[in-house]
C-alpha cells in the first residue's frame, strides 16, 4: 500500500512570507543620478574623482571619475543630503630607463597631474554638499 502525503497550507502561511520578501527589498530605496561639471576657479578640472557621501548610517559613498572636460555623472545616490569631496590625480613619474636595473624598463604613462586644493579631499573640510532628489539632476561643483 502506498501512502500519499498532502501539504496543506493556509493563506497566512503563504501570504506572510511573500510579504516579508517583498518588504525586505523596500525601504526608502529612492536614489538620484547627479551629473555636472567640477570647476576650479571657473575652469573645468580635467580629471580626478568626485565622491558623494550620503547621510545615514548604512550609506555607501558613490564615486565617479571626472572627465577631461570636467564632467561627471554619479548614479544611485540615496535621496537626501550628501557631502561631496573631490580628489585630483597625481601625475606620472618619469624615471629614465638608464637609472633602472639592467633588463628592467619603466612603462611610460601619459597620465597628467590634476591639482585640486587638499581641503576638498575630506568631508570635514570641503564644505561641499548637495540635496539629492529622486531622478536625474544637474549640479556643477565650484572649487576655489
Amino acid at each position: 500500500m502506498r501512502s500519499v502525503t498532502y501539504l496543506v497550507c493556509s493563506r497566512r502561511s503563504i501570504v506572510l512570507p511573500l510579504l516579508l520578501v517583498l518588504a525586505s527589498g523596500c525601504g526608502s530605496g529612492k536614489t538620484g543620478t547627479v551629473s555636472g561639471k567640477v570647476l576650479l576657479d571657473g575652469k573645468p578640472v580635467p580629471g580626478g574623482y568626485i565622491n558623494f557621501f550620503p547621510s545615514g548610517e548604512n550609506s555607501t559613498a558613490k564615486t565617479s571619475p571626472i572627465g577631461e572636460d570636467g564632467s561627471y555623472s554619479v548614479k544611485g545616490v540615496p535621496v537626501g543630503t550628501a557631502k561631496i569631496t573631490v580628489q585630483g590625480v597625481a601625475g606620472s613619474v618619469q624615471i629614465p630607463n638608464s637609472n633602472l636595473p639592467k633588463g628592467m624598463e619603466m612603462p611610460v604613462s601619459d597620465r597628467k597631474a590634476v591639482f585640486v586644493p587638499p581641503k576638498y579631499s575630506t568631508t570635514e573640510q570641503s564644505g561641499l554638499s548637495y540635496e539629492i532628489k529622486s531622478g536625474s539632476q544637474d549640479h556643477n561643483v565650484e572649487l576655489k
